[in-house]
């Protein structure tokens, strides 16, 4: 099975140092993401405006499977309960050096999970997935699944959640975000030995350098190191091993 290969953008802190020392990686509730939309699409109106796309016969049908109006306030509570953490699949990215690595001053973790390690029920992760920078993608799912009823409830639901914690507004396509997502919030322990690769910015010093090499030096398997750097050309960026 192939492992799953993310990059994580970090300001270089004690936080970053502590995760680094106890192998640990953290969930954020939804709340606390800084998009006030993520993971809070209304659910109501979206399946509102699916329906005004829809016949009668077929909104019918999925009023009757949702089953009640408080059906959209559990699933929230629900959603509000999991933990997201959050990667990139793309290191190269000037936009994501600035707002995530502490405009260049911080570092990018590249993580290698393992397939059994993320579909392992004792570490309570609900699942990986890309994020969907559509816009109205939560309305367009629900206009989706109305032509293709009757489905099966438990896998509406699931669906459904899927969608609400992976539906951004397009303008963070940039961003090329996957997300593991756990039924709980907070730090959670992961082997070191996921953390393949450690990229330093443009203005990394050379101190916070040293004290990362420090604290990695001692795991068990190797990890690689390397740079931003500016390129030849006005505005490009070229990474180089260290």
């Amino acid at each position: 099975m192939e492992p799953y290969h993310f990059f994580k953008y970090r300001k270089i802190d004690k936080r970053f140092f502590k995760s680094l020392e106890e192998g640990t990686i953290y969930f954020a509730p939804p709340k606390k993401l800084n998009d006030p939309f993520d993971c809070r699409v209304n659910i109501r109106n979206a399946l509102a405006n699916a329906i005004k796309l829809s016949d009668d016969e077929e909104s019918k049908k999925l009023r009757k499977l949702i089953q009640g109006d408080d059906f959209f306030d559990t699933l929230q509570n629900d959603l509000d309960a999991l933990g997201i953490c959050s990667f990139s699949l793309n290191l190269m990215q000037v936009e994501m050096w600035t707002h995530y690595a502490d405009n260049h001053k911080g570092a990018c973790v590249l993580y290698e999970f393992s397939e059994d390690f993320l579909v392992d029920p004792n570490n309570e992760i609900f699942g990986v997935s890309n994020v969907c920078y559509e816009k109205d993608s939560v309305t367009q799912w629900f206009a989706d699944i109305i032509k293709k009823l009757p489905v099966d409830f438990d896998e509406f639901v699931m669906e459904l959640a899927k969608r609400l914690v992976t539906a951004k507004n397009p303008c963070w396509t940039y961003e090329k975000e996957v997300r593991i997502i756990r039924k709980l919030h907070g730090l959670f322990k992961i082997p070191k030995s996921f953390i393949r690769q450690i990229c330093f910015g443009l203005q990394t010093t050379d101190d916070d350098i040293l004290r990362v090499h420090k604290i990695t030096n001692n795991y068990e398997r190797n990890v690689d190191y390397f740079r931003v750097m500016k390129d030849d050309s006005d505005f490009g960026i070229v990474v180089l091993d260290i």
